[in-house]
């Protein structure tokens, strides 16, 4: 069981290792369709510039949000939430020249997944019968102990004691 958990996890980070490094955009292509669905989204907002990195921006359905690029967050709170621009975080992004994907976070970074899955932290190994004999030994399972708890609710008849009559339910009528 412990060596398929331990082949299974191995081939696993080996396959998403090779996967990120087919990837095409500085994000993974979840994130890049995250962004892309609220480039999208952000056609139905205006933004107007307020501070140095500050911006208001309306809704068509008339709710108005904070958006500061600064610290990444907006009124809405879906950018702090997940780390990706949100509709109305795009909006601003885009009023301001910039590229959305700067504005990810980190960690959704192709950098960063090459990072987690670079070095193989799980290593091939040998079947068992390969392995270095040892001068310890066996492991063996703990001896059994009857535990404190609860008794039995019946208690122990002597063996020329009669049984006690059975009871009738209208149930079982």
């Amino acid at each position: 069981m412990v060596e398929r958990i331990t082949t299974y996890l191995m081939v696993r980070m080996a396959r998403m290792r090779e996967a990120a490094v087919k990837w095409k955009t500085e994000v993974g292509p979840r994130i890049f369709k995250m962004v892309e669905k609220n480039k999208l989204e952000s056609g139905s907002c205006i933004a107007w510039l307020s501070g140095d990195m500050e911006y208001q921006v309306k809704h068509m359905s008339g709710a108005q949000y904070v958006v500061d690029l600064a610290k990444h967050t907006c009124a809405c709170r879906r950018w702090g939430l997940t780390g990706i621009p949100c509709a109305h975080g795009i909006v601003a992004i885009y009023r301001k020249e910039d590229d959305p994907y700067k504005y990810v976070h980190s960690c959704y970074k192709k950098a960063a997944y090459l990072r987690a899955y670079s070095t193989p932290y799980i290593h091939a190994m040998p079947s068992q019968e390969f392995w270095p004999p040892t001068n310890h030994q066996p492991v063996v399972p703990p001896k059994y102990h009857k535990q404190a708890g609860r008794p039995k609710k019946v208690r122990a008849r002597e063996q020329d004691e009669p049984q006690p009559p059975s009871t009738v339910n209208k149930l079982h009528k």
